[in-house]
Formats: structure tokens, sequence, C-alpha cells
């Protein structure tokens, strides 16, 4: 579904996306949060390719959630690179929403994470986060930041 949202097939990954969600699923809280954290970024991808930023914001930010859940109700430690792979989509919705001292912020709190500080992550879930990352994690986070932060610096003060 990812891929036929960045290939411009909106329609197409809404619709396969609700047909997902239609799916029962035992009624386990481990396995709906597992669900969350894999099918609320495509929500939000969704959202924020069709220009709804807020429904986008809140579909990575209860991804977010989720993962926190995940960790510290279920002990799944492997999240922290999702997590902040997340984090920084939030980042990039917010400046595609034109606040560039949000973004800035959010930006500078996550890159302070990504180096081992746990106290500036914004969301729940601090104390789980797993810390130092893998150096291979460490570089894919440091690219996206990398990234959004060209982004934001794109645009007009």
């Amino acid at each position: 579904m990812a891929a036929a949202v960045k290939g411009g097939e909106l329609k197409a990954a809404a619709t396969d996306f609700a047909g997902l969600q239609g799916i029962a699923l035992p009624d386990e809280q481990e396995l709906r949060l597992v669900v969350a954290v894999t099918a609320l970024p495509v929500s939000g991808l969704i959202e924020f390719r069709s220009g709804r930023l807020p429904d986008s914001a809140r579909a990575l930010e209860q991804a977010l959630a989720a993962c926190a859940e995940l960790a510290e109700a279920y002990g799944h430690g492997y999240l922290t690179p999702k997590q902040l792979h997340l984090a920084v989509n939030l980042v990039r919705v917010t400046t595609e929403a034109g606040d560039r001292e949000g973004a800035a912020h959010l930006l500078d709190r996550i890159s302070a994470v990504a180096d081992g500080d746990r106290t500036r992550w914004p969301y729940a879930g601090a104390g789980r986060l797993s810390l130092p990352m893998s150096r291979e994690a460490r570089t894919a986070v440091s690219a996206q930041l990398h990234r959004e932060a060209g982004r934001l610096a794109r645009l007009p003060a």
C-alpha cells in the first residue's frame, strides 16, 4: 500500500487500507498494537499525500503511542528506530503545514534522542527507548533527520 501511495495511487491505496481494517482479529491487545504500528503509518501517509495534515499527524501520533505501549506492556524492545522514524515523519508533516518553529523544535528534540538523550523524547515511553541505537539504525535515522532538516531549511522564513 505504501508503494501505491508513493506512486500517486491514493484512491486505490485508501480502498485497500479500508479493506484491511475490516479483517477480524483475535481480541488480543498485543496483536492489535502490532497491527497499529504497521497500519497507522500507512494511514498517515495516505492522509499526508491527500493533504489532510492533521489526520496524518494524528495517525503517526497513534502509531507512536502503540509503539510505547508495546515496549512498556509487552517488552518489545526493538521499536526505537521505528519510533524515531515515525517522529521524523511528524517533523515532515509539521514542515509541510508551514510550522517552521514547531518543526525545528521537534527536529532538535529527535536529533538529541538519536544522539542518546532519551530525556528529550517528546512522546510516551522515553524510558523504554533502546539507546544507543545500533550503528545501522543510527545511520538510517540520521539520513532521515538530514533530509528533513533540508526540507525545513527550504521553508520560507
